[in-house]
């Protein structure tokens, strides 16, 4: 069985039951490939397979299709542009308001690309394993600029509604829905809970007001992908670049 579905099967397999954990131990086991290999549990094997059939079914099944693959690189790619304008799009509709801004971090993107062809459940869990949350804050011009500022130090990260240039990396030439960057100005602005809550050392957000969309970030990629024609053919649009 592939690795990767042992935590979702054994998920599946015991969520009947209601269990409440008082604490949790992690412990790593590392095996080696032996010349004298032991022989598989039938019973287990036997006891699961109906279960595992069924997973697979359901990671298996195709949500979308891509014409060209999606690649994560900075200061930009196609991956992280695709996200971030899924994410501001379909938290709009969730919110019923206008969205001025998305951003989420580069790292939180799990998988370096999506391939070409066939768009699977088992790829969005790849990309998305945790179980992160989309929420709305309401921010100025300056807190817009040290975002900027932490993005434009780590060389530029998946962001929708805004266009600038990293120079010394620094963001210069800040457009907000092709308008200049207003300092005083009042932004709409989608990421993810833990960003939100200063995670990945944006600690200037954690004391601004958080609206939560109840909408997970994995389902919205879902949502997205039901709602557009398929297959897609995305690609970048030169929104963040480096002046040397």
């Amino acid at each position: 069985m592939n690795r990767r579905y042992y935590f979702l099967l054994l998920f599946f397999l015991f969520s009947c039951t209601t269990y409440h954990t008082t604490k949790v131990e992690w412990s790593a086991y590392h095996f080696e490939d032996k010349k004298n290999h032991i022989a598989a549990d039938t019973s287990f094997v036997n006891l699961i397979a109906p279960y595992k059939n069924a997973l697979d079914t359901q990671m298996n099944a195709v949500v979308g299709k891509n014409e060209k693959t999606l690649f994560s690189k900075k200061p930009e790619g196609s991956l992280g542009d695709f996200f971030a304008d899924a994410l501001r799009e379909q938290t709009e509709k969730a919110y019923q308001k206008k969205i001025d801004i998305s951003f989420f971090n580069s790292g939180g993107l799990r998988i370096p690309e999506i391939p070409k062809g066939d768009i699977k459940v088992t790829t969005i869990y790849e990309l998305m394993p945790f179980e992160n949350e989309i929420v709305v804050m309401t921010i100025d011009g300056n807190t817009l600029l040290k975002i900027l500022q932490y993005s434009a130090k780590r060389g530029g990260d998946p962001i929708s509604g805004v266009r600038y240039t990293i120079k010394n990396d620094l963001p210069i030439d800040i457009t907000i829905n092709n308008e200049a960057l207003q300092p005083n100005g009042s932004y709409t602005y989608a990421t993810n809970d833990y960003l939100a809550a200063g995670g990945d050392n944006m600690t200037f957000l954690k004391d601004i007001k958080q609206e939560k969309m109840n909408l997970k970030l994995r389902d919205m990629l879902f949502d997205y992908f039901k709602s557009h024609p398929q297959p897609l053919n995305l690609s970048t649009d030169g929104r963040v670049q480096i002046q040397k």
